[in-house]
């Protein structure tokens, strides 16, 4: 586990996903955008769904659950594969000559591919934003390669997503749908309950959170809206893309200013 450097009493839990900072529990940016969406109540829900499918409750909840655990285990094996990519690429490469998970092959090319037009600069480094009063993991942050068609490199913060619902068709959609522009500073956020508004606002969190780190120098040769915010979408099932992933660039979401964040209302300036 990497954590800030600049931080000496900041710890993070892996079991329950804790930052804490000199003893006190930090917010995450799960915990953050939930304050932007109503609260998912589990039981409630099953009951609606059980009575019109008419099946058990309980039933439903524990299929909930299991599939909970499976989506974390597959998290976490996507996460670790990419990683062992990044630092140990031929140990990876034995692995997949033995034979192992088609995942594995997925995920080789899917970096594969991405380090193609990429630098990878950091990788799954946890952090400590005072300015946002958040803990955080940013899954990683690269800079463009040069090259003739795109002889300006950009920054970009990308996000490993695994769930199912976040489909190819909510992606395309989103580009029409979200804020165009990041501006600050911002009263208010409409977030729609879904996966694709969820990670353009977590992408732009993280975005905000490095812009205002004193200690990351390499990220203020740019203008936050040139940074791209980018979604490697990886489902357990691997037959919903040819190749078994996408690579989806969100637009900039409009950032929500502190006074936000804490809980006070208002609007759009």
């Amino acid at each position: 586990m990497e954590l800030q450097a600049n931080f000496v009493d900041f710890m993070f839990d892996e079991k329950t996903h804790t930052y804490t900072k000199k003893g006190r529990v930090l917010e995450s940016t799960t915990q953050k955008i939930k304050n932007f969406v109503p609260e998912f109540n589990a039981e409630q829900v099953a009951q609606q769904i059980a009575k019109y499918k008419k099946i058990s409750a309980g039933r439903l909840l524990l299929s909930w659950l299991v599939k909970g655990e499976m989506a974390t285990g597959f998290g976490n094996f996507s996460h670790a594969t990419c990683r062992m990519f990044h630092v140990d690429k031929p140990e990876l490469e034995a692995l997949m000559e033995i034979g192992t998970s088609p995942h594995i092959t997925i995920l080789y090319n899917m970096m594969k591919d991405l380090t193609e037009k990429y630098d990878i600069v950091e990788m799954e480094i946890k952090r400590v934003s005072d300015e946002l009063d958040m803990g955080y993991t940013i899954d990683m942050v690269c800079k463009s390669k040069v090259t003739i068609d795109e002889p300006i490199p950009h920054w970009a913060i990308f996000d490993f997503k695994t769930n199912r619902y976040a489909t190819s068709d909510q992606y395309k959609a989103a580009k029409g749908k979200l804020p165009a522009l990041l501006k600050i500073p911002f009263r208010n956020i409409n977030l729609r309950d879904i996966a694709v508004d969820k990670a353009a606002i977590q992408l732009s969190l993280y975005a905000l959170a490095l812009a205002y780190d004193p200690n990351i120098t390499y990220f203020k040769e740019y203008d936050l809206p040139d940074v791209r915010r980018m979604v490697l979408h990886v489902p357990m099932n691997y037959n919903q893309y040819p190749k078994g992933y996408a690579i989806y660039a969100l637009p900039n979401i409009d950032i929500i200013t502190l006074a936000a964040l804490n809980g006070e209302n208002g609007s759009t300036t």
